[in-house]
């Protein structure tokens, strides 16, 4: 008979696990004022650090650019590759913030992993420009359901650079739809375990913003046939949209502004070539909004009954566009035989370039290094 168990060891986390093997859930949650990242102000080395251009064997003339983070040779590691997939606004620097001591990647890597970063195409180092202006004729640019070619193309790189026959995958927000769709797929003998973080997956009545973003004037409950391939992201949009929830006045209790200044500066110097109106802005696909329009309609992208690699869900209490109610619902239709759902206490949707991250870290590196 399945109990339930409750613990205050973990600061800021709340979690569901199951497994068939033991036939039993426990849930718990515990936040503490004075819990914050620990490496905060720290500096990360002995990491061995590259960058790749694969090649896109689904678009002539595209590259997906690649971060790779891990222990420098001799220093040992995990046996299986992390493939790391942002989601709908910001690209890879998500995982590799560049203030001193906030990438993940670095942690990752410091903590024994072999972590990969992926930019989607249309994002970040993939495909700005030429490339990506083919698709201005052709309505939102990088569907989920077109970019799983991309991320087949990152595993096979790392496959092959790594000699790994499964890779582990992560993908957060619009990212956790992609990855759910790829773990769920013809390719899932591919994914060893499954992290999907501030997941979503079918929740509708709510995320009204994203699906109003998205939505035709004249028919509300249909997408906007004159949808752009792109959307611009100024630093007002960014930060209205990250604050709203943070603590009304102060988010700098909860993220750093140099944290956010290092981000938005990258995603900025990583398309030079976006003209923004009235003030700098990076561009950004809207296949993204025609997804969300989907899940938040009451559509999921996927069945994810037909997942069974074991998986985890973890997202922050505040955040509002992967809601509790709807991660317990993708949880409850995972088939996996082993799956966690974890809560972190005090974060956002960003919660990973915030200062709970290390309560992320704990929980995704605890479930990988099993």
């Amino acid at each position: 008979m399945c109990r339930s168990q409750r613990s205050t060891a973990v600061p800021g986390r709340w979690w569901r696990s199951s497994s068939r093997r033991s036939c039993c859930s426990r849930w718990f949650r515990c936040s503490s004022p004075g819990y914050r990242a620990c490496c905060e102000g720290s500096i990360m080395t002995g990491l061995m650090r590259a960058d790749h251009h694969v090649r896109s064997t689904a678009l002539p003339g595209l590259r997906l650019r690649l971060r790779e983070r891990c222990p420098q040779a001799g220093a040992g590691g995990a046996a299986t590759p992390l493939l790391l997939v942002h989601g709908a606004t910001v690209p890879s620097a998500l995982w590799d913030n560049a203030a001193p001591g906030w990438s993940w990647m670095d942690m990752l890597a410091r903590d024994g992993l072999h972590v990969f970063a992926v930019d989607l195409r249309g994002y970040g180092r993939s495909g700005r420009g030429a490339v990506a202006g083919q698709a201005t004729d052709g309505g939102p640019y990088a569907r989920a359901r077109e970019v799983q070619q991309d991320v087949a193309d990152a595993l096979a790189f790392i496959r092959e650079r790594t000699g790994a026959g499964q890779v582990d995958l992560l993908g957060g927000s619009w990212g956790s739809l992609i990855c759910g769709m790829f773990a769920a797929g013809a390719m899932a003998d591919q994914v060893r375990r499954l992290v999907l973080y501030a997941p979503l997956y079918c929740a509708p009545g709510e995320g009204e913003g994203w699906r109003r973003a998205a939505a035709d004037p004249a028919d509300p409950a249909r997408i906007d046939p004159a949808l752009a391939a792109h959307r611009q992201v100024s630093e007002a949009a960014f930060r209205a949209r990250w604050d709203e929830e943070l603590p009304a006045g102060n988010a700098q209790a909860w993220r750093p502004e140099a944290v956010f200044r290092a981000l938005f500066d990258e995603c900025l110097a990583e398309d030079p070539d976006c003209v923004g109106v009235g003030a700098p802005a990076f561009r950004a696909p809207n296949g993204t909004l025609a997804d969300l329009f989907e899940v938040y309609s009451g559509r999921p992208l996927y069945d994810a009954g037909a997942i069974r690699a074991p998986t985890l869900l973890i997202r922050a209490d505040h955040d509002r566009t992967s809601t509790r109610g709807d991660v317990l619902g993708l949880f409850d239709r995972i088939a996996a035989p082993v799956k966690q759902y974890v809560e972190i206490g005090d974060g956002g949707h960003f919660v990973i370039a915030e200062r709970r991250m290390t309560g992320v870290h704990a929980a995704v590196t605890a479930f990988l290094q099993r």
